[in-house]
């Protein structure tokens, strides 16, 4: 979905710039040479990378597994148990009267609820924990990316660091992520 998304919006910022073409008008529309306009300049950044050069950062991803591994670990006990109630049910059926395998079976779903519902409570925590650890940190990077990016008048910055966006060749002048790093390491 993420990746439909962003190649979808790549494809509508490429039209707004008049880099890609939108359908009729852009047959009847000659386009404008890159250098016409500074604000068409594209950048590119690898935004995870950047993110791991910074010591913050890497802090907060110990914290983050450091307080998750417990709830990580109590999650694959009881998906381990379901499992192996699953399978011991599996193999007894054809042993087992109708209304005792009836039981079984209904012990097992309210078992599987159980799970599927300490689940979902481990991933909002972990999302919650994740919001609060590397929120502040990305806005940071954010920010100074932006001020990058306003500098150097790109009109857009895509994140290379996600497979699949369908970058395969990028003129390496482009490409902020050192640029990005260097400003990240002087404002320390």
């Amino acid at each position: 979905m993420r990746q439909r998304f962003l190649s979808g919006s790549l494809l509508l910022a490429g039209i707004l710039l008049g880099l890609a073409p939108a359908g009729a008008a852009a047959q009847t529309k000659k386009p404008q040479p890159a250098a016409a306009s500074a604000s068409q300049r594209i950048g590119y950044v690898n935004w995870q990378f950047v993110l791991q050069q910074i010591p913050a950062y890497a802090q907060a991803e110990s914290i983050y597994n450091r307080v998750l591994a417990p709830y990580q670990r109590e999650i694959t006990g009881l998906q381990t148990a379901l499992d192996s109630v699953r399978a011991e049910l599996l193999s007894a059926s054809d042993k087992l009267q109708p209304a005792e395998q009836a039981a079984r079976r209904k012990a097992l779903a309210a078992q599987r609820d159980s799970v599927d519902q300490r689940t979902s409570l481990f991933r909002a925590d972990a999302s919650a924990l994740q919001q609060t650890l590397f929120a502040p940190l990305e806005e940071r990077v954010r920010a100074v990316l932006e001020s990058v990016r306003a500098e150097g008048h790109f009109g857009l910055v895509i994140d290379v660091s996600a497979v699949g966006q369908g970058i395969v060749a990028a003129d390496s002048s482009l490409n902020l992520t050192n640029r990005l790093l260097r400003r990240i390491a002087d404002n320390r």
